[in-house]
């Protein structure tokens, strides 16, 4: 069966997938799923296309607002359900074949059953477990390389993290941001919670969420809180680097609630100019219909006064998971080259005049503010925001991998 379609290169630190994206045929001689109708959605299958005889994760389109999957009749996919003890419910195997036959129906011989089913009835027992794998290869000199991904037929991975294993600490993250489907994506049910992925070296003799819950954070934290606390978003959250809503498939989007992908960040800047600048990418990406290359990271040590007006490095658990001073992201439009670094500050309880000097500001000039996020880049309670040149981006924060960059990515407004 030869499936004719787009092929998109995912490209990651070290490794490269490919992914498909279904042609439309004759008139009513294709399967088209909505991604926000007909497929499920808590215990939804990886959703996988044979390409050069190995598996491939499968990419939708979008048209308008919609995101679907268009599949030509005869065609086949692949239904699996990640992760031990997971399998397709009908069926009690971990995958299936499948063959597109007209609209939404779908032909299998699974247990020699060779009726026809629904996509949205194909539920897996469990969530889709997502994992991570040692890629053996190191990062930014004393990191580690990562990658998040899915173990299904074959190995399918989404995001690189370069991680410091002992501080258990993650430098930065990469992914890609696809345009031309973005707009179409599925929009999760729920959130489920973050996890530490089966690796044992990862988060060795200590569990994350003990140290992200409120009650430790009050505990351990005490002093921060006694004095800075202003309302019920003064608290430390675990905040995406490579954000959820960057993902296609509600299944993807849960492989990004692993702690390696997280850092500590204060919730009143998780919701406030972090999200602005991970949206204002999203439209970016959406407007150029193109992938873009999402490199996300941190820097530094939050430090904040004690009752003595002496500064503090601030960690979850004593010397590890530090606080960062900052967020930062790397966008990258290998189409033209092009590429911008982003710096939001990590410390709201700043003075309002106060001015981050890390690089000269080139957010207004390059259309990565409208008029209604001004003020907000300006807010230090929001996370004081500036845009700068990749290679100053690099100066200022060494860990920044190497791009090749050879103009500045204009923003989405």
């Amino acid at each position: 069966m030869a499936v004719s379609g787009v092929l998109v290169v995912y490209t990651l630190l070290i490794a490269s997938s490919v992914y498909f994206v279904g042609a439309a045929s004759n008139a009513g001689e294709t399967c088209q799923l909505n991604l926000n109708g007909d497929l499920p959605k808590r215990n939804q299958p990886i959703i996988l296309t044979k390409q050069n005889k190995s598996y491939a994760l499968l990419i939708p389109k979008a048209q308008g607002n919609k995101g679907f999957v268009e599949l030509e009749k005869g065609d086949n996919i692949k239904l699996v359900c990640p992760g031990d003890k997971n399998r397709l419910r009908d069926t009690k195997t971990t995958s299936v074949d499948t063959k597109c036959q007209k609209d939404k129906e779908f032909t299998s011989n699974a247990n020699n059953n060779a009726g026809s089913f629904a996509i949205k009835d194909a539920l897996c027992d469990l969530p889709p477990k997502p994992d991570v794998k040692d890629t053996k290869t190191r990062c930014s000199q004393t990191g580690k390389l990562y990658e998040i991904g899915f173990q299904a037929e074959g190995w399918h991975p989404l995001i690189s993290v370069c991680h410091l294993v002992d501080s258990a600490d993650t430098l930065y993250t990469k992914h890609l941001a696809i345009g031309a489907a973005l707009k179409g994506a599925e929009r999760e049910s729920f959130r489920p919670k973050f996890e530490t992925g089966s690796l044992n070296e990862l988060y060795k003799g200590f569990d994350p969420n003990s140290y992200y819950v409120q009650k430790a954070q009050d505990r351990n934290l005490a002093w921060v809180f006694k004095k800075y606390s202003s309302g019920n978003d003064s608290y430390l959250s675990r905040g995406h680097l490579a954000p959820d809503g960057d993902f296609l498939f509600a299944s993807w989007q849960f492989a990004t609630y692993l702690y390696i992908n997280a850092a500590p960040q204060w919730q009143k800047i998780n919701g406030g100019n972090w999200l602005t600048v991970e949206k204002f990418v999203r439209k970016l990406a959406i407007k150029l219909n193109t992938d873009l290359e999402v490199i996300t990271g941190t820097s530094g040590v939050l430090e904040l006064p004690d009752d003595k007006g002496k500064l503090q490095k601030i960690h979850l658990n004593g010397n590890k998971i530090r606080v960062p001073e900052y967020f930062w992201k790397l966008v990258y439009d290998p189409q033209t080259s092009s590429g911008i670094g982003i710096i939001t500050s990590n410390n709201p309880y700043l003075e309002k005049t106060a001015t981050l000097k890390i690089c000269k500001n080139i957010c207004y000039e390059n259309n990565w503010l409208n008029h209604n996020a001004t003020i907000e880049f300006k807010d230090p309670s929001q996370g004081l925001t500036i845009c700068c040149t990749v290679n100053e981006l690099r100066k200022a924060i060494p860990e920044v991998p190497f791009v090749n960059v050879q103009a500045i990515l204009r923003g989405p407004n």
